[in-house]
């Protein structure tokens, strides 16, 4: 079996001053899309770049099952071609990506990163016609032009851009190709909630890797205490006045609501509260309000949204409160809480954000991300099926959430250092616990 993760690094080479541009990958070997790959004749992937490289460091990322097993070593076969040695096997999906996640080692001789790449590829034929992917294309339209909530956002003329790349889809020569194709279709979007999506592969169209002001290591210096209650939640004691709490996703799959709630249940003889949620990506909304509930005393409107009108094209409606309601007597908390957010916190913790805030939390760090689609699924054949935002957050002003993000109460430009050992957003909230505003 594959190992989980893979991200091989070598000795780096001392930094140089910064390149012009970063690296970009030229080809690969089987290409992205590729379907029918001959499992006996391609015993390694290769990578190609557009500059010379860093030779003494990988990071081919991936793990599970489509990761393909490894038969020897990742090395390099000049200074601007990568190779990782494979044994695939036939009728077998993969997927991996050159630099991902933590994992960024894969950078120009000058120290430039590349921006992750994925690369999807199958052992499988995946057969498909001109007349299937032209139907795919129609139905992408009609998805697009009744049911994507921000279509006119960026000023993209869908029409006229899909019009443009009709040729290339529709000559696709298997569903992997249409898969990536249509998802590279959709890239102006600039959306980190559309995902088009083929058996087990998601296709991303935008990647969002804010900068962290959140650094886990650093953290443990600052609160050497921390307790792990599971994978998303954690929580400590910083003196006897004074809990925290870091909840790192809203996933339904963590069951981060209950395990946040019991946590703080477990800190109710303290009457000061840090929530961190600055590596917290998003999740299921409903996950967060179990949590947002338990600082409320009555129910409380924290954001408003608009859902796009299936049958009139362009038009919303609405606007629909979103209300937080309280939690049991038994669950709330009374004292000062200040919530630790910045540029990562997007998508449903920006809601958690907004519940806080409506419940009189202070919020200190980064501007939040900006981006809220509660996306739907929507079938183009094939198998082939893409997620489109479905509706226009707000906040319960009514100000837009998406391209904008949350503006904290406190802000904090200084982010964790590497290597270092003080948290300057965690001192901050510490001050404004110390030192509240009237």
């Amino acid at each position: 079996m594959p190992p989980p993760l893979l991200s091989v690094v070598a000795a780096a080479m001392c930094a140089l001053p910064a390149f012009a541009a970063p690296p970009t990958v030229l080809t690969t070997s089987p290409e992205h899309g590729r379907a029918g790959v001959d499992a006996q004749r391609t015993p390694q992937i290769i990578a190609r770049f557009d500059q010379p490289m860093r030779t003494g460091s990988h990071s081919w990322v991936g793990g599970g099952a489509m990761f393909p097993k490894l038969s020897g070593q990742p090395h390099w076969l000049d200074p601007q071609t990568a190779a990782l040695p494979v044994s695939l096997e036939p009728d077998h999906d993969y997927v991996l990506s050159l630099n991902g996640g933590r994992y960024h080692n894969f950078r120009s001789a000058r120290g430039e990163p590349l921006e992750p790449y994925q690369l999807a590829f199958s052992t499988r034929a995946l057969p498909t016609t001109t007349e299937h992917n032209r139907a795919a294309l129609d139905a992408l339209r009609d998805a697009i032009t009744h049911h994507y909530s921000y279509r006119d956002r960026l000023g993209v003329g869908w029409a006229k851009h899909l019009d443009a790349l009709e040729g290339d889809i529709v000559a696709s020569d298997s569903t992997l190709r249409l898969a990536t194709r249509l998802a590279d279709a959709l890239s102006p979007a600039r959306d980190i909630h559309i995902g088009v999506h083929l058996d087990s592969w998601s296709f991303s169209t935008h990647r969002a890797n804010p900068e962290p002001n959140f650094n886990r290591r650093v953290l443990g210096h600052a609160i050497p205490s921390l307790t792990t209650h599971s994978d998303a939640v954690h929580s400590a004691r910083i003196d006897e006045h004074t809990g925290y709490l870091l909840v790192t996703t809203w996933s339904t799959a963590a069951e981060p609501g209950p395990g946040a709630v019991a946590a703080l249940r477990d800190m109710h003889d303290v009457d000061r509260l840090i929530i961190d949620v600055r590596p917290n990506a998003g999740g299921d909304e409903l996950q967060a309000r179990m949590l947002g509930a338990c600082f409320v005393t009555e129910p409380v409107v924290y954001a408003k949204n608009t859902n796009i009108d299936p049958d009139r094209p362009g038009e919303f409606l609405g606007p629909y409160d979103r209300v937080l309601p309280p939690a049991p007597a038994s669950d709330r908390f009374g004292g000062q809480v200040v919530v630790l957010m910045g540029a990562r916190c997007m998508s449903s913790n920006e809601a958690f954000l907004l519940m806080m805030r409506a419940a009189g939390a202070t919020l200190v760090g980064q501007r939040s991300f900006g981006a809220s689609g509660n996306p739907r699924s929507y079938d183009l054949g094939q198998g082939v099926r893409v997620t489109l935002p479905s509706w226009r957050a707000m906040t319960a002003q009514g100000d837009p959430v998406e391209g904008v993000g949350i503006e904290p109460d406190i802000e904090v430009d200084q982010a964790p250092r590497e290597g270092g050992r003080r948290d300057p957003v965690l001192e901050a909230a510490i001050r404004a616990l110390d030192h509240p505003s009237p």
